[in-house]
């Protein structure tokens, strides 16, 4: 296998503000992201119709 010297990357002060910019852009909007999803179940809550099984009932083991 063929070898070559690692690539230095020179960043400025700039460079990685900009970054940690963007990493906190991210994240924040990720948690808006969760809220929204939080306030919607809130609003429409999840109703099961059918009956919630037992695990025996759900691997096949009948009841005694």
């Amino acid at each position: 296998m063929l070898r070559r010297p690692a690539t230095t990357i020179k960043l400025t002060p700039e460079d990685i503000l900009e970054y940690d910019d963007s990493i906190a852009m991210k994240q924040q909007s990720s948690f808006s992201h969760v809220d929204q999803t939080q306030e919607q179940d809130k609003l429409h809550p999840i109703i099961f119709k059918e009956p919630l099984l037992t695990r025996n009932e759900r691997i096949g083991i009948p009841e005694k």
